[in-house]
């Protein structure tokens, strides 16, 4: 299967409490899908955008796709994707395992707040 080109999605989020959430590219690759983001954290304490997910007790961002398939998240050094307030952060997040064959959209959620659908071409 040939994997398909990067995907420009850039999309942008703003929660109430003023925190924005930008995801600016989805790329696919023979072991994993790299998602390639930005976070302006406007709350007034620190926030996490890699919550504990009760089934694992691990921090996670979920990337789903319309097969049923949930791709693992890989965490590096900040596993919760902690900002401080008024801080921004940028930078990409991995998933385990290349895109399904027959999928042809990915659902990605940064804790329960932010929720993305993504179209594969």
């Amino acid at each position: 299967m040939s994997l398909p080109d990067p995907i420009e999605v850039d999309e942008r989020q703003q929660q109430p409490n003023g925190t924005i959430l930008t995801v600016e590219t989805v790329s696919f690759e023979d072991d994993y899908i790299s998602v390639e983001f930005n976070v302006q954290n406007g709350y007034d304490s620190k926030i996490q955008l890699a919550e504990l997910m009760n089934d694992v007790n691990k921090p996670g961002v979920i990337l789903g796709d319309d097969t049923g398939f949930d791709y693992r998240y890989l965490p590096g050094d900040n596993q919760y994707l902690s900002v401080e307030s008024g801080e921004r952060m940028s930078g990409s997040i991995n998933f385990v395992r290349s895109l399904e064959e027959d999928a042809t959209s990915l659902t990605l959620e940064f804790n329960p707040k932010f929720t993305l659908q993504i179209d594969i071409d």
